[in-house]
């Protein structure tokens, strides 16, 4: 697989909880970036959203009772610091919106994919607890991949970086894959 971020990817929480519901039913299956892979309950997340409506609610309030100008309370720092907090428990961002527009909060929260590919490696089920850092998905874009040859040593001298390779393969006879040497 290419190893680069936009390419390969690992999908865990920063906080114990438990799987809901799982949309992503077994390895292989493609993905699209922004698609709900699962979705979670945490007593954490929970109480950081119930904070954050509340926070949201009172100094929008507060703003409006001073008729200060419509939007001017979203940049109260309380907010903001609010805000920051399920941002940094990786809530996104259409989640917090949907918590504004509603004034109300969902106890599960949903993690998309961060990048369009396959799932190689899906180490969760629906019911299961989950832990921070624990791998739950490895996704792989694999519109580009890498390939590593041996190369006699003799033959070193001929191979450059950039230099175009055209690759056959047993998998699929008749095919030429086009590649360029990135690494020597």
């Amino acid at each position: 697989y290419n190893e680069d971020p936009n390419r390969l990817t690992i999908v865990n929480t920063k906080y114990s909880g438990w799987i809901e519901r799982l949309y992503v039913s077994k390895e292989g299956q493609w993905v699209k970036r922004g698609q709900v892979l699962m979705a979670a309950y945490s007593p954490k997340i929970l109480a950081a959203k119930q904070e954050y409506l509340t926070t949201y609610k009172a100094i929008k309030e507060l703003y409006m009772t001073q008729s200060k100008p419509k939007d001017i309370f979203k940049k109260d720092k309380s907010l903001i610091a609010a805000k920051q907090k399920l941002l940094n428990l990786d809530v996104p961002y259409y989640q917090i919106s949907q918590m504004e527009n509603s004034h109300k909060v969902n106890r599960l929260t949903y993690y998309t994919a961060p990048i369009t590919g396959v799932i190689i490696k899906k180490n969760v089920l629906q019911g299961s607890h989950i832990k921070p850092g624990k791998e739950l998905f490895r996704i792989a874009n694999l519109s580009v991949l890498w390939i590593y040859i041996h190369i006699f040593e003799k033959d070193i001298p001929f191979i450059k970086k950039g230099q175009l390779v055209l690759l056959k393969t047993q998998a699929y006879p008749g095919k030429t894959f086009r590649g360029r040497i990135d690494l020597t």
